[in-house]
């Protein structure tokens, strides 16, 4: 239950964070492109570096710190952060197949998949 809570704890505060960021940085440049989203997915990105490089450590983080800051937190303000670790994993067991396989089809079929949501949900 412990985790659980602190999942739900780190989720409420990334997607807030992810919120403000992106409006904040949306409305400071003004452009149709969301600058804010490509904010959240590289600062997720490198936080969830330090966090994982942290936790490797073993030594630096409290007990639970990956649920609540990795889990919790980052899943809530980026999955990108996610899926950029994994690829990072791939490279560096240097599993290129399974590093291309994951680059290609959560892109292709990610936007497959939004694409046919979309359609199926407009008014025929």
């Amino acid at each position: 239950m412990t985790k659980i809570l602190l999942i739900a704890l780190g989720g409420a505060a990334g997607s807030v964070s992810r919120y403000s960021l992106g409006l904040w940085i949306d409305k400071a440049t003004g452009s149709p492109y969301s600058y804010g989203t490509l904010a959240a997915n590289l600062l997720g990105c490198l936080l969830f570096g330090v966090v994982a490089g942290l936790l490797e450590r073993g030594d630096v983080l409290p007990k639970h710190a990956d649920v609540l800051l990795l889990t919790g937190f980052m899943g809530a303000f980026t999955t990108f952060s996610t899926f950029a670790f994994h690829n990072m994993m791939f490279a560096h067991e240097g599993k290129v197949g399974y590093l291309l396989f994951n680059v290609l089809a959560q892109n292709l079929l990610g936007f497959a998949a939004v694409f046919a949501g979309f359609l199926a949900a407009r008014p025929h």
